[in-house]
């Protein structure tokens, strides 16, 4: 097993954290969206927005192994209630393991516990798979649910709450 780091994410790095997001969300959205839409969201796509958390719109770490971002999660000030942590995006490479995923959750819980006792999260109600990872570190739906519509197909996303472990 190689070297395991979270750190800070830097700027230069945007283009491999939007290659990271163009995976993962192709192999996390298979099933839901259609193969024409997910084949066209490539790491340009996502450039835009992973330059403006970079530059400040949320905490952005980097999960690096033997010196190459394989992950990166997302989290910061929760946008509907400022009293609340948040974690917008956790995203692996789609072959990444239960414990580099366990890895990112443990260290951004961590952080957000040091400014808010409660964060929030939303996912897909029936992608189960991101439901699961969430369930394991105390995420509970809160019964709150909106309906996107993502190239003709609608999907409900559900709000998850998780008091965080205060130290």
């Amino acid at each position: 097993m190689g070297k395991h780091i979270v750190r800070p994410a830097r700027m230069e790095e945007a283009a491999a954290l939007a290659e990271i997001k163009s995976r993962y969300v192709k192999a996390l959205f298979r099933g839901f969206l259609s193969a024409e839409y997910l084949k066209g969201l490539h790491e340009t796509y996502f450039l835009p927005e992973v330059r403006r958390w970079l530059e400040g719109e949320y905490q952005v770490d980097v999960l690096e192994i033997d010196g190459k971002a394989e992950g990166f999660v997302t989290y910061g000030q929760d946008p509907d209630d400022a009293s609340r942590g948040f974690i917008l995006e956790v995203g692996i490479m789609p072959s990444g393991s239960w414990l580099e995923k366990d890895i990112l959750m443990r260290s951004c819980m961590d952080k957000l516990a040091e400014k808010y006792e409660i964060a929030r999260v939303q996912t897909v109600k029936d992608n189960f798979r991101a439901r699961f990872l969430f369930e394991q570190f105390g995420f509970r739906s809160d019964g709150t649910q909106r309906l996107v519509t993502i190239d003709g197909t609608d999907l409900r996303i559900i709000r998850l709450i998780c008091r965080l472990p205060q130290k």
